[in-house]
């Protein structure tokens, strides 16, 4: 999943969040970047950061800090977008190891990935069948 330093700046940048409700949890937020990785096209993060943060996003401070925990955000999608193309993206629960407390990270998660592949079912559909718009 996360190292300890991005799952720390991970989760202050979710706590940021205006809208608590909407929020992802950390492991929602891995399995969404983990869905926008292994898309057929990149989608701009115009498009699929409300899906992390809600409609109404976020607030972040001003300056270095509020600019790290963002480059946090984008370095672990990079990271899986290299991940994906090196063909080394792999599902990060051993299911035959799992545990009872697994389950509801594992559903999270799940979330997550299910919100990053509807994100642009067109878009996907589209480029999955070689249709130009």
């Amino acid at each position: 999943m996360f190292t300890t330093k991005e799952k720390a700046n991970l989760t202050k940048l979710l706590d940021c969040a205006i809208n608590k409700e909407e929020v992802l949890s950390i492991d929602g937020l891995h399995g969404f970047l983990f869905g926008l990785a292994i898309s057929p096209e990149a989608i701009p993060p115009s498009e699929w950061l409300p899906g992390i943060f809600g409609k109404e996003m976020f607030e972040l401070e001003s300056g270095k800090n509020g600019d790290r925990l963002l480059d946090s955000l984008f370095s672990a999608y990079n990271l899986m977008v290299r991940e994906n193309e090196d063909e080394n993206l792999v599902f990060p629960y051993d299911i035959g190891k799992m545990k009872v407390d697994d389950i509801q990270r594992i559903q999270e998660w799940s979330h997550g990935f299910i919100t990053a592949t509807q994100r642009c079912p067109v878009r996907l559909l589209q480029c999955s069948l070689n249709i130009k718009s």
